[in-house]
Parts: C-alpha cells; sequence; structure tokens
C-alpha cells in the first residue's frame, strides 16, 4: 500500500528535479519581459526610400523613423495593400 507521505514525496522531488534543469532567465529575456509584447509587427513591404512598413494593433500601417510611427506612407509593391498603396490617377 502506497501512503499519500509518499506519494507527496515523490512530486516534491520531481518538482525540485525539475526546477534544476529550468535555465535561468538572461539578460536578453529580461528585458524582452519589460518591454512587454510587441504593438508593431513588421512586414515584406518597403517605400521608396527602403523604409520597411510595419503594422499595428490597430490594424494601421506605420514606416518607423527612430521613435517616430509615420504615418499615410505609401509602399511601391504592387503586392501591397490597398490602404498603403498609392492611388491610380485617372487623365
Amino acid at each position: 500500500m502506497v501512503r499519500r507521505a509518499n506519494l507527496l514525496l515523490g512530486h516534491r522531488r520531481m518538482a525540485l528535479l525539475n526546477q534544476g534543469r529550468m535555465t535561468f532567465p538572461t539578460r536578453r529575456h529580461a528585458l524582452l519581459k519589460k518591454m512587454g509584447p510587441v504593438t508593431r509587427l513588421p512586414t515584406q513591404f518597403y517605400n521608396k526610400k527602403g523604409r520597411q512598413f510595419f503594422l499595428t494593433l490597430k490594424g494601421k500601417y506605420v514606416l518607423r523613423q527612430g521613435t517616430k510611427s509615420l504615418y499615410g506612407r505609401k509602399a511601391i509593391d504592387p503586392r501591397a495593400p490597398m490602404a498603403i498603396r498609392p492611388k491610380k490617377r485617372v487623365l
């Protein structure tokens, strides 16, 4: 017959062994955790100057210039979404 105390000791022992196998967080992991979730995801589209477009959580496309977000810019790729493609001019 297995006693409850022996079962608990086995689970505690396994927990301690698993804790010993865990890797310690690095400085990079700590910095990423401190920054929080990503609010701008990079896309495959670029503007005429070669700057990459980012997609915000609200669904808007922006360019990053230093710490600023630039809105209303246009992509040169014909596969880009209509929101960031230049409008065709009809003469």
